[in-house]
């Protein structure tokens, strides 16, 4: 399954920056990881950002949950 998925969709399984880890070899280059959490997730954007093949994240919110996307370069 190495790099074949163009999306991995997560919701309450970990902490952001664990998933991203986890998916990063199952993702396409130019994937996305979706995932719904809740309030206060700035310490884990941010954990999240400093891993070197994380290319984005993006925040939506969404039925008072944020939507979050990571990207992969």
């Amino acid at each position: 399954y190495k790099n074949n998925f163009d999306y991995i969709v997560a919701r309450s399984v970990a902490a952001l920056d664990d998933l991203a880890k986890w998916s990063k070899y199952l993702i396409k280059p130019g994937g996305k990881l979706i995932t719904i959490k809740g309030e206060n997730i700035s310490a884990e954007l941010e954990k999240t950002n400093k891993i070197k093949y994380v290319k984005n994240t993006e925040v939506n919110y969404l039925n008072e949950r944020n939507a979050v996307s990571v990207t992969f370069g």
